[in-house]
């Protein structure tokens, strides 16, 4: 059948459908055999059809005075320069120094290294030097709207500042407990945040800073909206002694979305509540192990032991998935729509979070720099995966609709490795546990 007898348009539509099925590296061989075929390969319809594909949303895209394959060819283009845009590196010493990271948040300029044992650092990467927070922090969380401050040298108190760091209304604790500083603050949503707070115990008010004193924790959620008071009102409040009041137990870790609260105790059980109604909606104990690990996602539950990963329903805690031999140090992150998991050094497995099936395996032998390594951080945003290693300065950043890899390159004097890595505000940060961090920002482009 020659193709060039049929003119319909509706022909073309179905010539055009049946390209977009194939590779990329096919369409210009398919351009060679005929006139028609020619012009159905330039066709604007199937290059945006490739945009959408290997790029996601296009409503992003400028498409301004371009056709779409000149848009393609200058995604491309884009991806293979990341490496070559500006690049920040900072070892920062004196008056800045960091032992423990647990992650690093950025927004407006200010990037915010979390300690597991020692206050937050924060870095102004405006002014090229640490921000001064008031009042000295203990813990902190960051929104577009602005900050909480725990106020180290009181924690019966929570500040939430503006981005210019102007107070603009605070937080009391209930009367006889106090922040716990082990725990993250958190946004759950733009006007309701999550606060933990601990008893202290009667006649012992000095030893509210002691991690020895008895646990007794209520887990809140505080509404934001009446900013304008100075003390917000407890919206919920979840007393983890009202479910079990036989034992004697402390609270281990806490994770959230946007409806719900899981929380982990020293008694092996999970206690998850929809903080939206105040209810507990179920209790579970492990049968299988100790819990080391929780992470409440898309109404989804994700539990690590020794033995794997449980992957439950959070609503109904179905079991939706069940991950065996996975290794010690293994990282697991949870992003939109899948579950990022390397089951060992090098290995990489991404699964649906909401079938809990496996999707995709990646492998990764060395860095650029040659260094046999361990991935040690993993991030992931609009299509992209960025990935970094125990001992490299170098950030692997793998699209995961073209399985095309590009690597950041860091410093090649540094060996501090990577301890978390974000995107944000299209920058690019890792930092290490050497006192230093890396920025790529790809809002410039380095000069040749």
């Amino acid at each position: 059948m020659n193709p060039t007898e049929h003119k319909s348009p509706l022909y073309d539509d179905l010539w055009i459908q049946t390209f977009s099925f194939l590779d990329l590296k096919a369409i210009p061989t398919l351009s060679t055999v005929c006139k028609k075929w020619k012009i159905l390969s330039e066709a604007p319809l199937l290059w945006k059809y490739f945009v959408q594909r290997d790029w996601g949303n296009t409503t992003c895209v400028d498409i301004k005075n371009k056709t779409w394959k000149k848009v393609y060819a200058s995604l491309v283009e884009e991806e293979k320069n990341w490496f070559q845009r500006k690049y920040h590196f900072f070892e920062v010493t004196k008056g800045f120094s960091y032992s423990d990271v647990s992650k690093i948040e950025f927004c407006n300029d200010l990037i915010c290294i979390h300690q597991d044992s020692s206050p937050p650092r924060v870095w102004n990467y405006r002014l090229n030097a640490p921000q001064k927070i008031t009042p000295p922090p203990s813990k902190m969380a960051f929104h577009k709207n602005g900050y909480l401050v725990l106020d180290s040298e009181n924690l019966h108190r929570i500040a939430f500042c503006n981005h210019k760091g102007e107070e603009i209304t605070n937080i009391r604790s209930q009367e006889g407990y106090f922040f716990d500083r082990r725990f993250p603050m958190a946004f759950l949503n733009d006007d309701k945040i999550l606060a933990i707070e601990k008893k202290i115990p009667c006649n012992e008010q000095k030893q509210a800073n002691s991690l020895s004193t008895p646990p007794d924790f209520s887990i809140n959620v505080y509404d934001l909206r009446g900013s304008d008071k100075p003390l917000i009102l407890t919206v919920n409040k979840i007393d983890i002694k009202k479910y079990n009041r036989k034992h004697h137990h402390h609270l281990i870790t806490v994770s959230w979305d946007e409806e719900k609260i899981a929380a982990l105790d020293s008694l092996n059980q999970i206690y998850v509540w929809n903080w939206r109604t105040k209810k507990l909606l179920f209790c579970l104990s492990s049968k299988n192990g100790e819990f080391n690990e929780l992470i409440l996602h898309r109404d989804r539950l994700i539990l690590r032991n020794v033995q794997g990963i449980l992957i439950l329903n959070a609503t109904t805690k179905e079991l939706i998935g069940k991950i065996s031999f996975i290794y010690q140090g293994a990282c697991v992150r949870a992003y939109g729509k899948k579950l990022f998991i390397t089951t060992t050094a090098k290995h990489l497995h991404i699964y649906d979070i909401i079938t809990g099936r496996l999707n995709k395996v990646f492998t990764f032998e060395e860095c650029l720099d040659g260094r046999n390594d361990k991935i040690s951080a993993i991030f992931y945003k609009k299509g992209t995966l960025f990935v970094g290693f125990k001992n490299s300065t170098f950030i692997s950043l793998l699209n995961l609709k073209t399985n095309q890899e590009t690597f950041a390159q860091g410093s090649t004097d540094n060996t501090g490795g990577t301890k978390d890595v974000i995107f944000c505000d299209k920058k690019l940060i890792a930092v290490s546990n050497d006192t230093s961090f890396r920025i790529w920002d790809y809002s410039v482009k380095a000069k040749s």
